[in-house]
């Protein structure tokens, strides 16, 4: 008798997961029926969008620092006060420089050709059941 109720509790559990894939395999097709379909046509109106980017070599104002020596070491304590003198000896003389002029660029508009592709309509089949 064991093994017969061994056999039964054996084949109602197969048989629950055998329901259970059935009835996801219904929700996850009745999902995917009423999933409302993206329009293409309205996508095709609007332009794709290009970005232009410069890859042209300029100096920064770090590019100092990044030539220094990192092994070089630092002037020591007693011989910093006598490079000062010298420095306060000598006057300053304010130099007068004329700021540098920053050129003002309009964006540049890229004419990116359009694609003409012909999307297929939907062709809806009905299914009979006799």
């Amino acid at each position: 008798m064991y093994n017969a109720l061994a056999y039964e509790q054996k084949n109602r559990n197969k048989g629950v997961r055998i329901s259970v894939m059935i009835h996801l395999l219904i929700l996850l097709i009745a999902f995917f029926y009423y999933l409302p379909g993206v329009d293409l046509t309205a996508l095709e109106d609007k332009p794709p969008y290009a970005v232009k980017v410069d890859f042209t070599f300029e100096e920064s104002s770090l590019s100092k620092f990044a030539h220094d020596d990192a092994g070089a070491q630092r002037p020591k304590s007693e011989s910093a006060p006598a490079e000062e003198k010298q420095q306060e000896e000598t006057p300053k003389q304010e130099e007068v420089t004329k700021p540098q002029e920053i050129k003002v660029t309009k964006p540049q508009v890229i004419e990116v050709p359009k694609p003409d592709i012909k999307l297929p309509t939907p062709v809806y089949t009905y299914l009979r059941i006799p």
